[in-house]
């Protein structure tokens, strides 16, 4: 039995397939126990236990799981789930097999792209890595390529360079799927946010969550919605702000996701609140800056924002104790963030 295994594994490989343990589809779906047949900028070919293949559109799967990828590969995304963003680098970029090079790349790419959004530092160089990982791979029709050009996009608007972040939106606006034209168009929103063209950027993030529900895109929706809250509060518009976002996160629990960017919606429901002005306002607020650093204790840059902007509210509301023991919880557990930094 034990040989019949090893010839049924060495046949599976000789034919270039790949197991993997998932498929990650949009809408938030699930397929397990499949072997991935082909994968690339356009399709993705799989086969189910006991089935004949079938072809999914590649905007259509968000994430494989690749049950046959090496140790360092895997080790590397259980760092990132922990958002230990340093530890999965080095794993990711000590794989050696030419059949995961792509995903490793990409990967490590990330991992870079989040520590330096996290801590402003190495900008540049997470930026350079995406383009340069564009540039290797879009040829190759690389599967990975619209996640990479979506990322370079944001990090060059954080940067400030518009022109880098249009350049990697309308790329990604010209590849085939709805999900990366609906992402193209949110782009053109953030640069006009990024540029202080508030009614631009509102119009642009109304059209993509508009096409995100009637294209049952929800994850895409969540990523998208705080920046919605965003662009209205630089209209000034800040009761409807309040309003979109506080509808948003007081759905039934069964339809909200406590991730990341619930924590950035709860943020920018506190901006929101702040920048309306009034005593009661301030004080919201502040609560709702608290309740991101009960809720989202996972999400560290988030935390940090919270707990940076909480103890700035608090002086402001004459809690200059409450103010301080914020101050010193954010350096104490934060001290590597960004937030924390800029707050000593």
């Amino acid at each position: 039995m034990a040989r019949w295994s090893v010839l049924i594994f060495s046949l599976l490989f000789s034919l270039g397939e790949i197991l993997a343990d998932q498929l990650f589809l949009v809408g938030d779906h699930e397929v397990s126990d499949v072997t991935v047949l082909r994968f690339d900028l356009n399709r993705v070919r799989f086969r189910r236990r006991g089935m004949r293949p079938e072809e999914i559109e590649r905007w259509r799967v968000k994430d494989i799981l690749f049950s046959q990828a090496p140790r360092q590969l895997k080790q590397g995304r259980v760092f990132l789930r922990q958002n230990d963003w340093g530890s999965a680098r080095k794993q990711l970029l000590a794989v050696t097999d030419p059949r995961f090079q792509e995903e490793a790349a990409w990967w490590a790419a990330y991992a870079l792209a989040q520590l330096a959004r996290e801590r402003g530092q190495q900008l540049d160089k997470a930026v350079k890595e995406l383009q340069d990982f564009v540039a290797t791979w879009e040829g190759k029709k690389g599967w990975r390529v619209p996640d990479a050009l979506w990322l370079l996009g944001l990090l060059a608007c954080e940067k400030g360079k518009a022109d880098v972040a249009q350049k990697a939106f309308g790329q990604l606006g010209q590849l085939p799927g709805t999900r990366w034209k609906i992402l193209a168009r949110a782009g053109e929103g953030l640069v006009a946010l990024a540029q202080g063209q508030a009614q631009e950027a509102a119009s642009a993030l109304n059209t993509a969550l508009a096409e995100c529900r009637d294209n049952q895109l929800t994850d895409l929706y969540r990523q998208l919605v705080p920046y919605r809250g965003k662009a209205l509060i630089a209209q000034k518009r800040y009761s409807e702000a309040i309003r979109f976002l506080s509808e948003y996160i007081k759905k039934p629990s069964g339809q909200i996701v406590l991730d990341r960017y619930l924590a950035r919606a709860y943020n920018v429901l506190g901006d929101a609140f702040r920048a309306r002005g009034a005593p009661e306002d301030k004080e919201e607020a502040l609560y709702r800056y608290l309740w991101t650093t009960v809720l989202f204790r996972a999400w560290r840059a988030e935390c940090a924002e919270a707990f940076a902007k909480a103890a700035q509210l608090a002086a402001e509301l004459g809690m200059q104790e409450d103010s301080q023991k914020l101050r010193e919880r954010l350096r104490a557990e934060y001290g590597d963030i960004s937030w924390a930094t800029k707050a000593k």
